[in-house]
């Protein structure tokens, strides 16, 4: 098997899921169902859907544009307040272009966190496609 060789295994809860050889252990075991990342529309539907969107950009930032019902937890804190994060319902992660946000997602999902998606393009893209209202920097 080469090491990007792709081979199915049974997740804990019976569900078929695909294992990398080669890969970081955190990307290993993951089911198809929650996507690494999706887009803004997606996202925005996820939400909608009852999906917690967390903003990981630093205050400054969320002073100057956020999405009204996130929750803002800045990327190096998101460590010390993992208990503040549900286990049990899907977070979409946004920054500003969507690079810190896809950090902080692999890193959730390497705490354990299976239901945690990066919004591609961060705020940026939402205030673009999104909500026009919305201030860009």
């Amino acid at each position: 098997m080469a090491d990007h060789d792709l081979r199915p295994v049974a997740t804990v809860n019976g569900e078929l899921g695909v294992a990398f050889r080669g890969l970081p252990r955190i990307f290993r075991g993951f089911t198809m169902e929650t996507p690494l990342e999706v887009d803004v529309v997606t996202a925005a539907q996820l939400v909608r859907e009852g999906a917690l969107l967390l903003d990981v950009r630093e205050p400054d930032e969320v002073a100057t544009v956020h999405v009204a019902g996130s929750q803002h937890i800045p990327m190096r804190q998101v460590p010390e307040h993992l208990a503040d994060l549900p286990r049990n319902r899907h977070v979409v992660v946004m920054c500003h272009h969507g690079r810190r946000s896809m950090m902080v997602t692999q890193y959730l999902r390497g705490q354990g966190y299976t239901q945690v998606t990066n919004i591609a393009g961060g705020i940026d893209a939402w205030a673009e496609q999104i909500d026009p209202n919305l201030a860009r920097y």
